[in-house]
């Protein structure tokens, strides 16, 4: 099961407009750097959460920039995977193997299969809705906090050795 990084990017790139826009204004440029990342895929993206109502895109003249149009404590990490992955859920619900519908094995096996894949569908949308990106926003503080700042990486070096 895998992922695009439209997610996590959405996620930054929320989080990255809600602090930055408090000092400067923000552009798809201002994100790219922040990311590293291509402005024209950021201005994809942009469009995408313009589109769901995440945020509000001023004309090139006006100084507000992009800002948020919801606060970060009613946008849910739901709400996000839903706005870029549209799609994502529905597929895993619905993959099959053509092969399967041949036998009896095969349509109980899809039959079993889609049970549990609509569990774990419900537990994604039921886990993600629980988080904002408020909530999300205070745990990167904490870690920021918490990070050397010669070696930002060191902290989470130190965490993943643990596990």
């Amino acid at each position: 099961m895998r992922f695009s990084s439209n997610f996590g990017t959405a996620i930054h790139t929320l989080l990255i407009i809600s602090e930055v826009s408090k000092t400067q204004k923000v552009t798809s440029d201002v994100i790219a750097d922040h990311l590293g990342m291509n402005p024209v895929l950021v201005r994809n993206l942009l469009g995408v959460l313009k589109k769901v109502g995440f945020i509000s895109i001023a004309p090139r003249k006006d100084k507000a920039g992009t800002t948020l149009a919801r606060p970060l404590c009613q946008i849910t990490l739901f709400d996000v995977f839903e706005a870029v992955e549209p799609t994502y859920l529905q597929d895993l619900n619905g993959s099959s193997t053509r092969l399967a519908r041949r036998s009896h094995t095969g349509i109980f096996a899809n039959e079993i299969i889609f049970e549990y894949v609509r569990i774990a569908v419900d537990a994604v949308r039921d886990e993600y809705g629980k988080v904002t990106l408020a909530d999300t926003l205070t745990a990167l503080e904490i870690k920021e906090a918490q990070c050397p700042h010669d070696n930002p990486r060191a902290l989470f070096h130190a965490e993943n050795q643990k596990s």
